[in-house]
Parts: C-alpha cells; sequence; structure tokens
C-alpha cells in the first residue's frame, strides 16, 4: 500500500479501533446528543467540525436525522412511535439491529423535518455530508486500507460495527 507505514504489530490496529472507537462515542454523545439534540453545549467551530467530520467517516449518518429520530425517540419514550425503544422492540433487536430501526424512522422524510429543526444547514452538510453520507464510510475504508494494508478491511468491519 501507498501509505502502509504503521507497524505490523497486532497491537497497532487493535488500540485503533479502541482509541477510533471512542472517539465516534464522544462525538454521538457529546456533538450530536448534547449540543445538537438538547443544546445543552455549544462548540468552538472546529471542534464541532472535527466531530461532524469524524462522524461523516465512522457513521455515514446524517446530523439531522440522527437529530430528528433521538428527538422523536425523546418525545415518545418507550411508546410504540418510539424509534429505538428496546420496550416496543426488544433489547436485543435495538443493541443488534439498531441501525434497522434508524434507518426505517428517517425514511419519514416528515418526521425528519419536524423533528430536525435546528441542525446545521451549511455548504458541508448539504453538499457533503448529507448528499454523500455513505461515501463518508467509503472514505475510511479507504483510509485504513492505506494504514493497514489487507488488514485494513477487517479494522473498517469492526468500526462499522
Amino acid at each position: 500500500m501507498i501509505f502502509h507505514f504503521l507497524p505490523e504489530s497486532i497491537w497497532v490496529p487493535i488500540a485503533f479501533i479502541l482509541i477510533t472507537g471512542h472517539f465516534t462515542s464522544i462525538s454521538a454523545s457529546l456533538y450530536l446528543h448534547r449540543s445538537i439534540t438538547h443544546k445543552g453545549v455549544e462548540f468552538a467551530a472546529p471542534v464541532s467540525f472535527l466531530m461532524r467530520m469524524w462522524l461523516w467517516l465512522a457513521t455515514g449518518m446524517s446530523t439531522k436525522e440522527w437529530v430528528a429520530c433521538h428527538r422523536k425517540h425523546h418525545a415518545f419514550p418507550d411508546e410504540p412511535e418510539d424509534p429505538h425503544s428496546p420496550v416496543q422492540k426488544g433489547l436485543w433487536s435495538v443493541l443488534i439491529a439498531g441501525v434497522f430501526h434508524y434507518r426505517k424512522a428517517v425514511s419519514d422524510k416528515e418526521m425528519v423535518e419536524k423533528f430536525g429543526k435546528g441542525c446545521p444547514n451549511d455548504w458541508l452538510e448539504r453538499n457533503l455530508y448529507s448528499r454523500f453520507s455513505w461515501q463518508g464510510v467509503g472514505l475510511m475504508m479507504v483510509l485504513d486500507l492505506a494504514l493497514f494494508g489487507a488488514a485494513g478491511l477487517a479494522v473498517w468491519a469492526v468500526q462499522m460495527v
């Protein structure tokens, strides 16, 4: 690989997976949930940019769709309308197939418009993150392959889980 410069030790990709997974969780929790969904914290523009870009690479999810889905969850907690209620859908279903519940919920464009108000609507959101959402995870795969060679596919697969 062109950039395949990281050591061959198994611990390097494992550490990479753990660190990037942690950053994905932090970005979702602090940026998507606390900052955008609930407006409980405001980050400096470079920090918001970094977290939003990372979430595009790591999840391919639209900020507006994620926020709308979560706000609907808060509007209808554990009721049939809750898009990811473990009470309604089952704990294992939400844990294992949560992305499918999310995809189903955000396919309702009226719901996304209703609950997704106040989300970033700048050039990056309109022309990159929302327009090419799955290309972010594709770029992540290319980066993982560049860093780890063929093992990058396994790194990427674990990141996507």
